[in-house]
C-alpha cells in the first residue's frame, strides 16, 4: 500500500498559483479572473509568512520564559546556601588535650654505652667519671675539631669534664649551634706523665675462634710502663658502619693464634696480640681501627691511643 505525504491546502494553492503564473506571460495582460487569483494567492502567502513568523516568535518566548525561569531559580538557590550560618568544625574533646608533637631541640647527650668523662679532651687525660648507659649529660660546648664535647659532670653539674664523641653517645637536639671551647692544654691532678714512647699499633689477619670471626692487631708498648687495659673500636669508613668492638683488662695474646687466655699486663716495651669480634667486613672497603692503652684496669690512669688503617 502506497504511503501519502500531508500537504497544507492553502500551501499546494500557493504552489500551484506560484506555478501557474510562472508559466503566464508576464507582459500579457491578465484577465480579471487571473488577477483575482493572483490577488487570493499573494495574499494566502502573506499570511502564511505571518504565521511562521508568529509561531517563531512563540517558540522564543517560550524559551527565553524557560531559560529566565532556570536563571531564577539557581540565583535564589546561591542565594540561600549564603545566607546558611557556617559549619562550625567539631573540636574531639581529647584532641583538644593533646598537645601538638615537638622536635626536640634542647641539646643533650645521651650515654648508649660504657665510657668516661675526662678532665680534657685527650684519652690521655685523667677519668673524672664513669658514664654508663642511660646517663643524660648536658652539653657546654664542642671541641674546635668536634672530637669531644664538654658537658656537666653528673655528679657535679658546676664542674666540666669532657667526653669523646664515639658510638657510646648519641647526640640530640642542636648540638652543633654550641660554641667551641679550648679544652685544658695541660690536664692537670694527672697521676701519670704524659707518655713520649706511644704504642705501635698494627692490623694482622683475620681467624676464627668458635666459630665466630675476629680480627687480630699487633701492639708493641714503646713506654717505660706496662699497660693493664684495652679498648679497641674498629670501623668500616668506606660504608661507615661499625665492624667491632672490644674493652678487656686482660687482652693481651702470647701470638696471634690465640683466641682466649689473654695476659693482664702488657710489659714496657713489650708486644702482644688483640684480638676484636669482627661483623660484616668488606674485603676492599677501608678500615680504620682506633685503640685505647691505660695504665690501669677499667681505661683509668695513664692511657695512650693509636689508630691504623687497613683492609680485611
Amino acid at each position: 500500500m502506497k504511503s501519502f505525504k500531508y500537504i497544507p491546502f492553502g500551501l499546494m494553492l500557493v504552489l500551484l498559483l506560484g506555478a501557474c503564473g510562472g508559466t503566464a506571460d508576464t507582459t500579457a495582460e491578465q484577465t480579471p479572473q487571473d488577477a483575482a487569483y493572483t490577488a487570493a494567492a499573494q495574499t494566502l502567502e502573506v499570511e502564511l509568512a505571518l504565521a511562521l513568523t508568529q509561531n517563531a516568535q512563540q517558540t522564543l518566548e517560550a524559551e527565553n520564559e524557560s531559560l529566565s525561569q532556570m536563571v531564577e531559580t539557581q540565583a535564589a538557590q546561591l542565594t540561600e546556601q549564603a545566607n546558611q550560618p557556617p559549619v562550625q568544625a567539631v573540636e574531639d574533646e581529647d584532641s583538644a588535650d593533646t598537645p601538638e608533637p615537638t622536635l626536640a631541640t634542647e641539646p643533650q647527650i645521651n650515654v648508649v654505652a660504657e665510657t668516661q668523662c675526662r678532665q680534657s679532651s685527650s684519652v690521655s687525660a685523667s677519668v673524672l667519671e664513669d658514664l654508663t648507659p642511660g646517663q643524660k649529660l648536658t652539653p657546654l660546648g664542642r671541641s674546635p675539631d668536634n672530637l669531644w664535647w664538654a658537658v656537666a659532670a653528673p655528679s657535679d653539674p658546676d664542674r666540666q669534664c669532657w667526653v669523646a664523641w664515639n658510638e657510646n653517645i648519641e647526640l640530640q637536639g642542636i648540638v652543633f649551634e654550641l660554641p667551641t671551647v679550648a679544652p685544658p692544654t695541660t690536664p692537670t691532678n694527672t697521676p701519670w706523665p704524659t707518655p713520649e714512647g706511644g704504642v705501635a699499633f698494627s692490623y694482622s689477619h683475620k681467624g676464627t675462634c668458635g666459630g665466630a670471626e675476629y680480627g687480630f692487631f699487633e701492639i708493641t708498648n714503646l713506654n717505660d710502663f706496662a699497660f693493664e687495659s684495652m679498648s679497641i673500636r674498629v670501623r668500616d669508613i668506606t660504608a661507615d658502619y661499625s665492624v667491632g668492638s672490644a674493652d678487656s683488662n686482660n687482652p693481651f695474646l702470647p701470638n696471634g693464634n690465640g683466641c682466649a687466655g689473654g695476659n693482664s699486663t702488657l710489659p714496657a716495651y713489650g708486644r702482644a696480640f688483640i684480638a676484636v669480634p669482627f661483623g660484616k667486613t668488606q674485603q676492599d672497603n677501608r678500615n680504620r681501627a682506633i685503640i685505647t692503652l691505660c695504665s690501669e684496669n677499667g681505661q683509668r690512669g695513664n692511657c695512650v691511643s693509636a689508630a691504623t688503617i687497613f683492609k680485611p
